[in-house]
């Protein structure tokens, strides 16, 4: 599998990159708000991801395949997570593996 991104950089919206058609994986926690471009998720090794958004952690998902995209909360347990994939695009399948330490 592929490990999953962390250490992201974050850009305010001001200095995003992005056109008024481009697709979003968006989530909100509290007063912070995340916006992931899924142009940039598109990537085996760039399906999935870790954040922090309002305190929280959290992890997001983009299934190039299936055109959809999920949002976890990974709080309060820590999560290690990996994708499984082939190295044709025909072969690639989103997989994601959870392990739940904690309560």
């Amino acid at each position: 599998g592929f490990p999953i991104k962390t250490g992201l950089t974050i850009v305010s919206a001001a200095r995003a990159a992005l056109r008024d058609d481009d697709i979003v994986l968006g989530v909100v926690v509290g007063a912070e708000a995340r916006a992931y471009p899924v142009n940039l998720m598109w990537d085996p090794q760039n399906e999935a991801l870790n954040d922090t958004v309002g305190g929280a952690a959290i992890a997001a998902t983009w299934c190039p395949i299936a055109h959809s995209g999920v949002v976890y909360d990974r709080s309060p347990q820590a999560v290690a997570a990996s994708i499984s994939g082939a190295s044709r695009p025909s072969q690639i399948s989103m997989a994601v593996s959870w392990t739940l330490v904690g309560r």
